[in-house]
């Protein structure tokens, strides 16, 4: 078997729809019905009896050897794929499988999962365009972590742990949206902040962590967050 031979599948309990053969990009896919109790979102065969598999695990996708004998051995899908390789080979099983194989079936369960990625925040962004337009330019595009930090109101802190008090989303009144974060660089601030008003706007109520040092504030219809933090 050579790396023009690898099929990336596709588990269907992950997807809708109904076709079982299709292309995204330039990867062709094969959807196959579940035969047995293994979770796998993708997965590449590169044996007859052993098979990479990319899983969700804690909000992300996991990569390592189907049928492992080192349980558990497998890294995040934005680690390297030589990395995940070498974390992972310990389970090849069979040593006539090519090292270069197991990679670039690896390479191939990571474009499918940027593209995967790619698919669900634009789908997200539907959402959140129609009720945070200023994350988003005249065309609708995704502004860039560069143009939102010059649209945030950012006060600093000199204190001895780092604090981070932004303002997002100004009207005639004051803010829309208001955050406090402890710790990190202003950079981590502002990138977390968004990602909070983000969250916001797709239903989460409260998309701060308070045990992170989080705090997030957003005012109602009518109502704007003031230079100073109050509400008008």
């Amino acid at each position: 078997m050579e790396a023009k031979d690898l099929t990336l599948e596709i588990n269907p309990k992950f997807i809708e729809g109904d076709e079982n053969n299709f292309k995204l990009g330039n990867i062709k896919f094969m959807v196959t019905p579940p035969l047995d109790k293994d979770y796998w979102q993708f997965r590449v065969r590169v044996h007859d009896d052993q098979e990479i598999a990319g899983f969700p695990k804690f909000s992300q996708i996991g990569i390592g050897f189907a049928k492992e004998d080192e349980w558990n051995t497998n890294l995040p899908s934005s680690c390297s794929a030589k990395k995940i390789f070498e974390h992972i080979k310990v389970n090849k099983r069979y040593a006539s499988i090519p090292d270069e194989l197991c990679i670039a079936a690896i390479k191939l369960i990571q474009k499918a999962v940027k593209q995967m990625n790619k698919a669900e925040r634009e789908a997200k962004n539907m959402t959140i365009l129609s009720v945070v337009p200023e994350l988003f330019d005249d065309k609708g595009k995704e502004i860039t972590q560069k143009a939102f930090k010059e649209v945030v109101w950012y006060a600093g802190s000199k204190r001895r742990k780092s604090s981070h008090v932004m303002l997002f989303g100004q009207g005639e009144r004051g803010y829309k949206y208001k955050a406090h974060i402890i710790g990190g660089t202003k950079a981590q601030a502002l990138k977390r902040f968004k990602e909070m008003i983000r969250d916001h706007a797709l239903g989460m109520e409260k998309p701060n962590i308070p045990w992170r040092g989080e705090g997030f504030d957003y005012a109602a219809e009518g109502a704007k967050i003031g230079f100073d933090g109050s509400f008008a």
